[in-house]
């Protein structure tokens, strides 16, 4: 990489060279034939003069000793890596050891570093490597010599002694390139830096293991094993509870035409093995499930006939904001909004009339009215539901009476009822079921005109 610096008090960001010019690139113009001062950034210099130096010790020894010629390297901003010509297959990892304890022995030597410039004409070394020039080069070559070491071609910044690359470490290999090993680096001021993040990581590790360094690995590997076993025993449950689930739905003795169900702490498991247990329903019955990993992340899931899914997943997916697609009778998506209910509320509850000491529970039907109006588009009259939250709040439960001058439940099933049978396409009529279970109630009963205003003055 190129220098950074100043010029005057203006930054120099980039630095190329186009036809035979240096061209630098500043953050703000200067004015042509002005006279400026050059600040150089030093920091960012040495390290990579001790990168470069170090990759012509780890070629030269890699080259000389193993056999392994270089083919081109890379230099990061963490770390930099030289391409060798073996195969990763055939890379005996003995190697590292030696290549490293064989780099930095030639670093406490100190061997000298030097540069010799050779103008056009002059006589080239014949033992220096070279991977060929550039095809825009002209003007004069550059060689690199470490002392007894290696002599190679190289128009980059080095020191001038092996003594100030303090040390290499050579940190792992990967596969590569067809036919080539990656061998991964850092040197001097970077070792020493790498080797603070590591202390800084090993002591954080030990406060929350609550132990020495020493365990670090066995207690990882112990919570690893214990996790993945937690994990199978959470699945195992997860496809009980949905077994359960199913099994309360198929118990029921009028099957709806619309069946919710949500599980604030779902998972896949549930909801895969819940769909797999209730799919032979599936042609009479279209089943909404939802499921909420995160706050911000949620599940939805279709099961019913391919023509309806057809029709609602397009609805569905705008609705909720959400990512999906049908196949094979079901409708998958991960969608945003579930999380966003409650944000629907409340950007909808200004326009309702704040609520009195005594007028909570209307004040929260008329927050639910506006959602639902928001969502649908419904023309909905306060007054028309009455609504029974559970104590939890996984799901709105309604509950239906008969219609009397104390009692809305018959019109609230027939603006639901219309909501449904816009949203799914489904032909419902007075007297069908349709049933929304919540997770903390032991049974789900379908919504049907029994009477049941005793139970329901209980609860209230």
């Amino acid at each position: 990489p190129e220098d950074h610096g100043f010029l005057d008090d203006i930054s120099v960001v980039h630095v190329r060279r186009e036809n035979g010019i240096v061209a630098h690139y500043t953050l703000s113009p200067l004015a042509v034939g002005k006279e400026v001062t050059i600040k150089l950034d030093w920091e960012r210099r040495f390290d990579h003069m001790q990168q470069h130096s170090a990759q012509h010790l780890i070629t030269a020894i890699a080259e000389q000793d193993f056999n392994m010629a270089t083919t081109s390297w890379w230099l990061g901003e963490t770390y930099s890596f030289i391409e060798l010509d073996i195969d990763f297959n055939r890379f005996d990892e003995k190697f590292l050891k030696l290549l490293e304890e064989r780099a930095n022995e030639l670093i406490l030597q100190g061997a000298k570093v030097e540069v010799t410039v050779y103008e056009e004409g002059d006589e080239k070394p014949e033992e220096a490597r070279t991977r060929g020039l550039p095809d825009n080069h002209s003007g004069p070559i550059r060689v690199i010599t470490i002392d007894g070491v290696d002599t190679n071609m190289c128009c980059g910044t080095h020191v001038n002694n092996l003594l100030h690359l303090q040390m290499i470490k050579i940190l792992e290999v990967e596969k590569g390139k067809k036919g080539k090993t990656n061998l991964y680096f850092i040197a001097g001021r970077r070792v020493s830096q790498s080797l603070s993040r590591c202390l800084g990581r090993e002591k954080q590790l030990s406060s929350l293991l609550k132990n020495g360094p020493e365990e670090h690995v066995m207690l990882v590997d112990k919570l690893i094993k214990s996790t993945k076993q937690s994990e199978k025993v959470c699945s195992s449950l997860w496809k009980e509870v949905a077994k359960n689930e199913a099994k309360l739905f198929k118990e029921l003795p009028l099957k709806p035409k619309l069946y919710e169900l949500h599980r604030k702490d779902g998972t896949t498991d549930f909801v895969n093995t819940f769909s797999n247990e209730v799919k032979e329903f599936a042609e009479g019955t279209v089943f909404f499930i939802t499921y909420a990993e995160t706050q911000s992340e949620a599940h939805v899931m279709l099961i019913g006939p391919e023509e309806t899914l057809k029709s609602a997943s397009p609805m569905i997916l705008k609705m909720f904001d959400g990512k999906g697609a049908a196949r094979g009778g079901r409708f998958q998506a991960k969608v945003r909004s579930l999380a966003k209910r409650k944000e629907k509320e409340l950007s909808n509850q200004s326009k309702n009339r704040e609520p009195s000491n005594n007028s909570t529970k209307e004040y929260s039907q008329n927050m639910f009215i506006s959602l639902i109006k928001g969502l649908f588009g419904l023309d909905i009259e306060e007054g028309q539901t009455d609504i029974r939250k559970d104590t939890v709040g996984n799901n709105i439960h309604i509950a239906h009476t008969e219609h009397s001058e104390n009692t809305t439940q018959n019109s609230f099933r027939n603006i639901y009822t219309s909501l449904l049978t816009g949203l799914f396409s489904l032909d419902i009529r007075k007297g069908d079921p349709v049933a929304l279970t919540d997770p903390n109630e032991t049974h789900s009963d379908p919504l049907t005109h029994s009477d049941q205003s005793e139970n329901m003055k209980k609860e209230r």
